[in-house]
């Protein structure tokens, strides 16, 4: 053996701390890969993560049993190559395995048969791996404590560092680098060759310095003599002890993240960052105790007190937790929201969670090592390394089941946190009961009866705090006037319903999911959104009767499928039972059908979960999921469920898709459409809310054509009505276009179709949470100041107005208010009524406009009026009353003279929609001099592009970006949004085969480039 190896450590601490790096890849990475084939359900995470434990006590009893025969480094340089190779091969096994399961054997099983064979399955593919990654910890500490025999205790606490600072470094990694980067496989890959370097290290080491000398060593432990009766006596107790503070531990690390997900949010990142904040506590315990744990004279008394103080200090954070969301408030105000503040935010995010876990991870990291060196010095030898090791796993195991299937429900964070707290006092006063002496056992035991006492009495978490959703609002606490009147905690999530005057809003982990005013008066905020998730593909195919929802929320887009005579069975999948508990709570009396009527069944299940075990085939799926950003839900917005749920749809069926525009961005939108359309050939997109989409596909060709049939419907008309819907026309306006038309507004060839292998929306979404930039291209939908939709036929023309919509009511529904707006403006302008005073500051101008003395005063501001009347009203209305408007304006002696009557000829011709007329005026007016300002140009040239486009001409609207296009301002916003909508029209062709090739970014001026806020960021 070399002299250099002999003399240093290091090498073995190096070694294992990348081993720890990589084994927290394989715990991240195989969780994501299983959740595919098992699903998001609590019982699947819980059991992926007690299958992976299990596998690693297996492998770590193995060692105890049998290692003190092997040569433990060449031993271990095996095991890692075999990790490595298992790896390596990972990505391929399992997608082949994956489709023999799904297509090939689920299909022809029953559903109690389908979930075990699923079961099985996925034990045979991450066991394996599991029961090696288990033995790595006692084959290493064996090999190293072989070499090192004088400091057993410092070398276990230094490799338990080792390993756990790796670990820590490792789930960050994964999560922030290597996912965003090379996706599921190539993280994958990348720990695999990791392992593999590991291995070939250790093999070299190995070899180099011949046989291994096992070593025995026998001390008194506590004054005591060691015999073999009181090693046996010891033995159970400290196994037992091992168990325990397992158990413990992950009562801890479960209430904690839940506790967490409500101050940092509900993402995947912030989940990492609690993963690492406690396994960094874990790694600098093991680090303080390295050098103090051979030199104890009575290390089961030392052990006692860890136990006792971790316990503490575990059940203390419920008091500190309140002042968690005063932290976020602060960071999130204080911080610019960019990409560099998210970052700041995602760090600050991490001192959070340390705060909150290190005190008592630090003490939890002392335990492991101590126990075993306790066991070792005792004469238990190198069999004790595995065998502790094994108890806290097995311990680990039963404290995530118990947690999260009994304790959570049955007693909330509260009591999760307060049980674990109590099991480890009571086995650290156990441990002082055996040496310390009875006046200090007893007054650990008071001191500890004392802090459980005083938390089940006062550290119950405020609720209105844990509801304020400070991650998204920056408000530590709800107003005042906000009530918390249920607050529960599920096993997947923490559900609350909280009341604002006569809104009632129920929410998911301090995020609102939906609401309801009780009242009636008129429609909460998300009212619109859930009626018309459920109405908009009944416009399509009012005959649909076998339903499928994903997701029940407040109740109401079920309750409004169940409004349809002819619907005969309705699906309600609903991952979280807390969430069902709460809409019959608090929405019963609006939604009351989903729980009596015969046809409504509700699924507590996991929505990939649950189709993948049944061969139910729907006319109608509707998703109607979480915001993409929320740990898992993105999964919902991939090809592969997306290719799942076509599986599971009739001959002529639809997908319907609510998408989330807010706390969102382009990028985000464009990678889920780019996923829906590489299953589905066609959809059509609806505005619900402010910033909401409905998206309506068809899987193969073309979505049938609308029918207006549902006001038909006493029920649904009724509902309707609240929303300002009294007539066919009024429903179809709800749609914005369909995919010919919208797709060189969103799909953009620069960003990947969304994947559970390469989950971009997962990684990019908490991001664009916290950025919030808003997206321009709904804004040209949703307010257009150009007909693009109607013109080009994607969509519908605007209604009449209802009379009968009272405007308070008007105002709250977005597409209305939209509409509102307009109608004011035209009133104005024709002077036909005159109510409440108009408060627009638009209107002033149009008033000045119709008096004499004006035009003068005004000069060429008067252009700048007529664009802003156009851009607010024109496309708002229908095309008569708005070529009405603006005849009516141009009575007037402002617009008698050059070049203001070819301004409102054109205007007139954008309201008529008149296609021939929009395109020569624009003409005339770009060949002006001197050259028009940059709004103006910029409408001239939409209204040149746009007329060209409606006839077919898109060489002349090539032809008219070439020579004005560059030098136009295309921000970030919504008329900026129209200029590179109709640019990507005019270059559709070029456009289709970027999509169809494979998403290159494009460069060139003269072809479709994305807009600012569709680039790439990343």
């Amino acid at each position: 053996m070399s002299a250099q190896f002999r003399t240093s450590q290091w090498w073995f601490y190096l070694l294992f701390a990348v081993s720890g790096f990589a084994g927290l890849i394989y715990e991240s990475i195989w969780t994501g890969y299983l959740k595919l084939m098992l699903g998001h359900a609590a019982y699947a995470q819980t059991a992926v993560l007690a299958l992976f434990m299990g596998g690693m006590a297996a492998g770590a009893w193995v060692v105890s049993r049998f290692g003190s025969r092997w040569r433990s480094l060449v031993a271990y340089a095996i095991v890692e190559g075999l990790i490595g190779v298992i790896a390596i091969i990972f990505q391929p096994v399992f997608i082949y395995v994956q489709g023999l399961l799904f297509e090939s054997w689920l299909p022809q099983m029953e559903p109690a048969m389908a979930v075990v064979l699923k079961w099985c399955v996925a034990c045979l593919l991450i066991l394996p791996q599991s029961v090696l990654l288990g033995s790595t910890f006692p084959l290493m500490s064996s090999a190293v404590i072989r070499r090192f025999p004088a400091t057993p205790g410092r070398t276990l606490a230094m490799l338990y560092f080792t390993n756990s600072l790796g670990a820590a470094i490792g789930v960050l990694c994964a999560g922030f680098y290597l996912v965003p980067r090379v996706g599921l496989p190539g993280g994958m890959l990348t720990a695999g060759l990791l392992n593999v370097a590991v291995a070939m290290s250790a093999w070299a080491i190995g070899k180099s310095e011949g046989e291994e000398t096992s070593v025995s060593l026998t001390l008194a432990i506590d004054s005591v003599s060691v015999t073999a009766g009181n090693v046996h006596r010891l033995t159970g107790m400290l196994l037992g002890l091992a168990f325990g503070t397992g158990m413990a531990s992950f009562f801890y690390e479960i209430g904690w993240i839940r506790m967490l997900s409500m101050v940092l949010g509900a993402s995947t990142h912030s989940f990492e960052l609690m993963l690492s904040a406690f396994i960094l506590g874990l790694a600098l315990g093991g680090y303080w105790i390295r050098k103090r744990i051979d030199g104890m004279n009575r290390p089961v008394v030392v052990l006692g007190w860890i136990q006792v103080s971790m316990g503490i200090l575990a059940i203390t954070t419920l008091f500190l937790y309140g002042a968690s969301f005063d932290v976020m408030s602060f960071v999130f105000k204080v911080l610019s929201h960019t990409e560099n503040g998210y970052v700041v935010f995602t760090v600050f995010g991490h001192g959070i969670a340390m705060a909150i876990m290190l005190p008592a991870t630090f003490c939890a990291g002392m335990t492991l090592p101590l126990t075993t060196a306790i066991l070792y010095r005792a004469g238990y030898g190198e069999p004790a390394i595995g065998r502790v090791y094994a108890a806290n796993t097995l311990g680990s195991i039963v404290g995530v089941l118990a947690a999260v299937h009994f304790f959570m429900p049955q007693f909330g964070l509260h009591g999760v946190l307060i049980s674990g707290g109590t099991l480890d006092i009571l086995l650290g006063v156990a441990l002082l009961a055996t040496g310390a002496g009875v006046a200090r056992w007893l007054a650990a035991l008071f001191v500890g009866g004392g802090v459980v006492a005083s938390a089940m009495a006062f550290g119950s978490p405020n609720p209105a705090r844990m509801a304020s959703g400070v991650f998204r609002s920056g408000e530590a606490i709800l107003p005042s006037s906000a009530k918390v009147i249920m607050q529960r905690d599920g096993k997947t999530a923490s559900v609350a319903l909280v009341q604002i005057g006569s809104n009632l809003i129920l929410q998911t982990n301090g995020k609102p999911d939906g609401s309801i005013n009780l009242s009636g008066d008129f429609p909460a905020s998300d009212e619109e959104t859930q009626l018309l998730v459920g109405v908009a593909p009944l416009i399509f195919v009012p005959e649909a009767r076998e339903v499928a929802m994903i997701g029940l929320g407040t109740g109401m887009s079920s309750a409004t499928l169940l409004a349809s005579p002819n619907i005969v069975r309705l699906d309600t999948i609903e991952i979280e039972p807390a969430m069902v508990d709460a809409a019959r709570t608090g929405f019963y009396s609006h939604v009351s059908q989903v729980f009596d009527d015969r046809r409504s069944h509700i699924h507590i299940d996991d929505a990939k979960s649950y189709f993948s075990t049944r061969n139910t085939k729907y006319d109608l799926i509707l998703s109607e999921p979480s915001n993409p950003w929320v740990s898992g839900v993105s999964s919902l917005f991939t090809r592969e469920f997306y290719r799942t749920t076509k599986r599971h749809l009739k001959p002529g069926g639809l997908l319907v898709q609510w998408l989330q525009g807010y706390e969102s961005n382009a990028q985000i939108i464009a990678s889920i459409l780019n996923a829906l359309s590489s299953e589905y050939s066609d959809y059509a997109v609806f505005q619900a809310g402010t910033a909401d989409l409905i998206i309506v596909a068809a899987p193969d060709g073309k979505l049938p054509s609308m029918r207006g049939t549902l006001l038909g419907w006493p029920t649904m008309a009724k509902e309707l009505r609240r929303l300002g819907i009294r007539s066919e026309s009024e429903l179809v306006w709800r749609c914005l276009g369909n995919r010919a038309l919208l797709r060189s507004l969103f799909e953009n060839p620069a960003v990947p179709a969304n994947s559970d292998y390469f989950p971009f929306v997962d990684l990019h979404a908490a991001s664009a949470r916290f950025v919030n930039p808003g997206i321009p291209e709904l804004g040209a939908l949703t307010t257009p100041s150009m007909p693009i939709g109607e013109m080009l036929s994607g969509a519908s023309s605007p209604p009449p107005w209802s009379d009968g919509l009272p405007a308070a009511i008007a105002a709250k529904i977005p597409r209305s208010s939209q509409r509102l707006a307009a109608w004011q403006i035209h009133d104005e302008v024709l002077a036909i009524r005159r109510g409440e005073p108009l408060r627009l500051p638009l209107l002033a101008l149009v008033s000045l406009l119709n008096t004499p003395d004006a035009c003068i005063a005004l000069g060429d501001q008067r252009i700048d009026v007529l664009m802003d009347i156009s851009d607010v009203a024109v496309s708002q209305i229908p095309s008569v009353d708005a070529v009405h408007m603006i005849r009516r304006l141009g009575q007037g002696a402002c617009w008698r003279s050059d070049p203001y009557q070819r301004w409102l000829s054109l205007v007139k011709a954008v309201a008529g929609r008149d296609a021939p007329a929009m395109a020569a005026h624009a003409d005339q007016l770009l060949s002006a001099l001197p050259p028009p300002e940059s709004d103006r140009l910029r409408f001239l040239v939409k209204a040149a592009m746009l007329g060209r486009i409606a006839q077919g001409d898109t060489v002349g609207a090539r032809d008219i970006w070439r020579k004005f296009g560059p030098g136009l301002d295309a921000s970030d916003s919504a008329s900026g949004a129209e200029i590179l909508w109709l640019r990507n029209l005019a270059f559709a062709e070029e456009l289709a085969r970027q999509l169809h090739a494979g998403a290159r970014q494009v460069t060139s001026r003269d072809e479709p480039m994305s807009s600012p806020s569709n680039r790439s960021t990343r």
